[in-house]
């Protein structure tokens, strides 16, 4: 009993000098340093040979607390520098300086090219002009990305429920029926709509303005000889609107409307004072009728 009570004790020792040191170095316990002489050579280091220990037996490694602690510590160890390796790895995708300046300087130079794009009226700057605005203000048509889905995995993702066919024309329907739209003008209609005219012609008065129906690009402002001063607005979702018999317009090719912003007066007649104006609304390049469009009244 009392045998066992000292390997126990030296057994405690060891864990305590270990926990101190912390590098699995041999460290000397302090009975055995006394007799330990500093001029003697320390021998040479055994061999350690696994030898069959008996059922049961103290000195079974499982059973020894220093074989489990030193377990411990190497595993520590491990998972400790299995961290430093991955914070290294992701230090490494942390943008440099120069990148963020190189990338700053392209926007920079993008920004540059677009403005003056819009600044000149060349034929490629027109094109260029009318790509940029359309893709800043039509909304993206997910149609033939849902009917690609379809095909590939045999239905519409269920996290993606806006590529649903179904639930795509209930949300178009409410767009339709929620937009508003500004009257040109405020009169009355002597010239309906017929397919040879594409538009209407509404009796106002002399001294009304006309104001863009809705926010867009001015695509064309000029004269014509059907409908005189002429100026086209190129809206969202494929919409324009043509107003004509206008006045020599306040507005200019490229320039942005808001809606319901004057683009000029109305073509007088002065033998009844009564002002007149032609006004035509196309979708995706079909003329519609304008009075489903908005109310002259």
């Amino acid at each position: 009993m009392e045998k066992r009570d000292k390997l126990r004790q030296r057994r405690m020792e060891r864990i305590r000098h270990l926990s101190q040191f912390g590098n699995g170095e041999h460290v000397m316990p302090p009975a055995n340093r006394e007799n330990h002489s500093p001029n003697l050579p320390d021998a040479p280091a055994r061999p350690r040979t696994q030898e069959p220990a008996s059922h049961g037996s103290d000195d079974e490694p499982w059973n020894d607390p220093e074989h489990l602690w030193r377990l411990k510590w190497n595993r520590e160890m491990a998972r400790h520098s299995t961290h430093y390796e991955d914070q290294d790895h992701e230090q490494s995708f942390i943008p440099t300086k120069s990148s963020i300046r190189i990338k700053l300087f392209i926007s920079c130079v993008l920004f540059a090219l677009i403005w003056a794009m819009f600044q000149s009226d060349h034929p490629l700057a027109n094109k260029g002009k009318a790509f940029v605005t359309a893709t800043l203000n039509e909304s993206f048509d997910f149609r033939p990305v849902a009917a690609w889905y379809e095909r590939q995995f045999g239905g519409a993702p269920t996290l993606l429920p806006a590529l649903n066919p179904v639930n795509q024309q209930e949300a178009q329907k409410v767009t339709a029926d929620s937009k508003h739209y500004f009257a040109p003008v405020r009169g009355k209609v002597i010239a309906p709509f017929e397919p040879g005219t594409l538009g209407v012609t509404v009796e106002t008065k002399a001294d009304a303005t006309v104001s863009a129906m809705d926010t867009g690009l001015v695509v064309y402002a000029g004269a014509k000889e059907d409908t005189g001063f002429t100026v086209i607005v190129r809206h969202t979702d494929g919409v324009q609107s043509v107003y004509g018999w206008i006045e020599k317009g306040r507005v200019s090719v490229n320039d942005w409307i808001k809606g319901g912003e004057t683009l000029g007066s109305v073509s007088q007649d002065s033998s009844q004072q009564t002002g007149y104006v032609y006004f035509a609304v196309s979708k995706d390049n079909t003329f519609i009728n304008p009075a489903d469009v908005v109310n002259f009244d």
